[in-house]
């Protein structure tokens, strides 16, 4: 029953890490656009 917490937290970090990855990825096509 721990385990489905644990996983959880997992998901929402690497649904944190793409997300500001892809932000990440958007502002360098900014500034390279520039």
């Amino acid at each position: 029953m721990g385990s489905s917490a644990t996983e959880i937290e997992e998901l929402e970090n690497t649904t944190f890490k793409y997300l500001t990855g892809e932000q990440t990825e958007k502002m360098w096509q900014r500034l390279k656009g520039i």
